[in-house]
């Protein structure tokens, strides 16, 4: 709820309560139980949103960490692996915003790819992913200048604009 509320009002001593929760039950939840994963993923989610509103890039370095750990030890059948997956690639591409190291959006775009691998295509994540997916490659066009990455993008978010529904808030950003 902490959380949720410095998403909705902005108060940073809620989102550093919330860590500090998080991080207990991280704490608290020994390797292997089936709630671990999760708490490392929302942990890192939480960091994510601190170095968004502070700069702090050790939050964003910790929430990749985090996510990485969480990845890592899901069976590739998890059903949140994909939506971890694409948490992953998003941090990957904040690092690269805030470095400008051509090796986090390689990450990213590789990420992105295992997520949309991941996700069922019926899922209603699934041209989110794609957009996110297609975003980056775009964005490694800009930087690298390889046509095929323009060619993927621009068929990635295509399809993307193709499977999402007309009145959907996501075709907003299309």
């Amino acid at each position: 709820m902490l959380h949720n509320r410095y998403s909705r009002i902005g108060i940073i001593g809620d989102l550093e309560e919330a860590i500090q929760i998080t991080q207990e039950a991280v704490r608290a939840t020994p390797k292997g139980h089936p709630n671990r994963l999760s708490h490392l993923n929302n942990l890192g989610g939480k960091l994510s949103d601190k170095y968004l509103s502070t700069g702090a890039i050790c939050d964003l370095d910790e929430a990749i960490r985090l996510t990485q750990e969480a990845v890592g030890a899901t069976p590739n059948d998890h059903p949140n692996r994909a939506l971890w997956l694409n948490n992953l690639g998003t941090r990957l591409n904040d690092r690269y915003l805030r470095t400008g190291s051509i090796r986090y959006l390689e990450d990213a775009v590789r990420v992105f790819q295992e997520a949309a691998a991941a996700t069922p295509k019926h899922s209603p994540n699934y041209a989110s992913v794609l957009h996110n997916l297609g975003a980056r490659l775009g964005d490694r066009y800009l930087r690298i200048g390889a046509i095929s990455d323009l060619e993927e993008a621009i068929q990635t978010i295509r399809e993307a604009i193709k499977i999402t529904p007309k009145d959907h808030r996501d075709m907003l950003y299309s």
